[in-house]
């Protein structure tokens, strides 16, 4: 079971966004991924690269939350800032395995080091 916030769940749709923030939610840079939000997802990279490293509670990073929504110009933002792509979540599967498009797959063979 992924445990997430309301405001992950919530994604793009921007209505019941405003309605949870409305009630006290706070944004993360997970409920950023989640809903696509590119420009403040940089500024939080930019202000705290460490969060490209940060895991939710089944190991995954945000780097999981860009593929998963197949968010090519927040996961070069991550890469650019750190995050490892090799990282592998609570089941032992790294990004590239929990994706079958092609344009992240590359994009993260790009920035993996030499298999071993």
């Amino acid at each position: 079971m992924v445990h997430q916030t309301p405001l992950q769940a919530a994604g793009p749709r921007r209505a019941l966004r405003e309605l949870l923030l409305a009630h006290g939610a706070e944004d993360t840079p997970f409920s950023l991924v989640a809903c696509g939000e590119v420009e403040r997802v940089a500024e939080v990279l930019r202000d705290d690269p460490a969060w490209t490293r940060t895991t939710d509670e089944v190991d995954k990073t945000l780097l999981f939350y860009a593929a998963a929504r197949h968010d090519l110009v927040s996961m070069e933002h991550l890469l650019e800032h750190g995050a490892e792509p090799q990282h592998t979540n609570r089941t032992g599967k790294p990004v590239i395995e929990s994706t079958r498009d092609a344009g992240i797959r590359r994009l993260l063979s790009e920035h993996s080091g030499p298999a071993s």
